[in-house]
């Protein structure tokens, strides 16, 4: 018996030392956002992809050449007439993104989304962007929770950050904290932010379902969601 319970500490200890180094490799290895380290444009350029101004097969061909995307990763959608309207992919390792879109009207890009889930906190964001000049708040619910929509505004630089924070109690209200974790980063042509806001691009309730509305930002803290 005793040596039993000395082989299954032995197993247990193996066991522990592979699970910490995976998960220490997987810390070391991993990337920062890549919405962090495009240093090939300005935003809301994405690493060569330039609102109002890319095609997409140029778009195409930019993603095939980002080392972390592979070519049968991309997958595009298309019109009646066969035109590319997207492209979305997914990451891989070592990036931290899960995946990502880029979006077309007559063959020129108008935005191009991030998924930044567990990649990207707010503060990080802010750090290298500034702050926001307003947001948007939606009540959104789950099957045991209740949760506030959150999309910070940057209508003249042509971003803007999508959060998803609970709500405490029945207050309808949610703290934005520095530490909140950013689901989504979306890069468009400023000009087109109107048009965008028809879709579901930039804010994700449906047009005719929003009840928020724009709210100037004045810094982290708790925010009430108001109907318009």
């Amino acid at each position: 018996m005793k040596n039993f319970f000395i082989t299954a500490a032995a197993i247990l200890g193996v066991v522990a030392i592979i699970l910490l180094f995976l998960w220490g490799t997987n810390h070391v290895t991993s990337r920062p956002s890549m919405v962090l380290t495009n240093d090939v444009c300005e935003a809301p350029c994405w690493y060569g992809i330039q609102p109002g101004v890319t095609t997409s097969w140029e778009a195409y061909e930019i993603l095939s050449a980002i080392d972390v995307i592979t070519n049968n990763a991309i997958y595009g959608e298309y019109d009646r007439n066969e035109a590319v309207t997207s492209y979305f992919w997914y990451f891989q390792r070592p990036a931290s993104d899960s995946g990502g879109s880029v979006y077309f009207a007559d063959d020129r890009e108008t935005a191009i989304s991030i998924l930044t889930v567990d990649s990207l906190k707010l503060k990080d964001f802010i750090a290298k962007f500034g702050e926001p000049d307003q947001y948007w708040t939606e009540i959104g619910y789950g099957e045991i929770r209740e949760y506030l929509e959150i999309s910070l505004f940057y209508p003249t630089k042509g971003y803007v950050v999508n959060l998803v924070i609970d709500t405490v109690g029945d207050s309808k209200q949610a703290e934005i904290k520095g530490s909140s974790q950013v689901m989504r980063v979306t890069f468009f042509k400023p000009e087109l932010m109107d048009d965008l806001l028809e879709t579901s691009l930039l804010i994700d309730t449906p047009k005719g379902a929003r009840k928020g509305r724009f709210i100037p930002w004045t810094g982290y803290g708790t925010v009430t969601y108001k109907i318009e």
